[in-house]
């Protein structure tokens, strides 16, 4: 699970988990994590963020 700061190009893994929603594992003490060019978190945000400007 991510979040996603369009107007700051920048992101924050919550938590991660498979199949269901009950499987996720919250992360305690999240961080807001700056973009690397070219990374697939990168191609995540623009893909996120061109959605939402739709």
């Amino acid at each position: 699970m991510t979040r996603i700061d369009c107007s700051n190009r920048r992101y924050q893994d919550l938590g991660y988990g498979e199949d269901r929603q009950s499987n996720i594992k919250m992360y305690d003490n999240v961080q807001w994590a700056e973009l690397v060019s070219g990374s697939s978190k990168d191609d995540l945000v623009i893909f996120a963020c061109n959605r939402t400007q739709q």
